[in-house]
């Protein structure tokens, strides 16, 4: 009713015990029955996060069985969920977020190679990037993946850090086309929990395509100071 949607997932290889063995069954069936669990749970949308963790196999097992090529591990796991939220009675989503997730236009031949084994995935399943907001990067993100880029704007990440965290934040997408709405799959905010923040992020998911930063945050600071 309030067009909110609960997403479930997991970060194999960021484990707070020890990072999945790719090459152990065992291994594989418990990931996939968190996504078994999300579903009974009533959850319809599903990820997997790859960013941010190890950029090489580090069991030897891995590195026998997917040629030390962590591209084709990351698929093999994908594809297992993928394969089993098709399974399921109802409709579901799946997206991704590759270990490479910033702007396509500097991808090395090394993080293409990843990108491109990636890809290999049906069109249905969306690549998170952090990245893609000119024309030139969101049309690179889709020819190179084949698909249009899910806009996480990682705005937020520069703050997070902060202690305390302020209550004034510069605005976001400030570099962002104005056309990228039809550029990208979906655009979404990882939001901390400061009212101008919100306020912000609001207002620019509200009508992309009007936004203007600075007339954004002048409107923000007013509902919050009264001046």
């Amino acid at each position: 009713e309030r067009f909110i949607a609960p997403e479930g997932g997991t970060r194999p290889d960021r484990g707070y015990v020890r990072r999945i063995k790719f090459s152990d069954p065992a291994d594989v069936e418990a990931i996939l029955n968190t996504y078994r669990d999300y579903y009974e749970c009533g959850v319809r949308d599903f990820h997997i996060a790859f960013d941010d963790g190890p950029p090489v196999l580090e069991y030897p097992e891995d590195i026998k069985s997917f040629q030390n090529d962590i591209a084709a591990a990351h698929l093999f796991l994908a594809e297992k969920i993928y394969n089993l939220l098709k399974q399921m009675d109802e409709p579901v989503t799946f997206t991704v977020c590759p270990l490479h997730y910033y702007n396509p236009l500097d991808w090395s031949r090394q993080q293409l190679a990843y990108i491109k084994t990636l890809s290999q995935l049906p069109a249905d399943v969306s690549f998170i990037n952090c990245a893609a907001v000119t024309r030139e990067s969101a049309l690179a993100h889709e020819h190179i993946t084949g698909r249009k880029a899910l806009l996480w704007d990682n705005w937020a990440a520069g703050f997070e850090g902060m202690h305390p965290l302020p209550n004034i934040f510069p605005p976001p997408a400030v570099k962002n086309d104005l056309h990228l709405p039809e550029m990208v799959k979906g655009y979404q905010f990882p939001l901390m929990d400061k009212e101008m923040m919100w306020y912000l992020a609001a207002d620019y998911m509200w009508n992309a395509g009007r936004y203007d930063p600075e007339e954004s945050r002048t409107r923000a600071l007013k509902k919050m100071f009264g001046s």
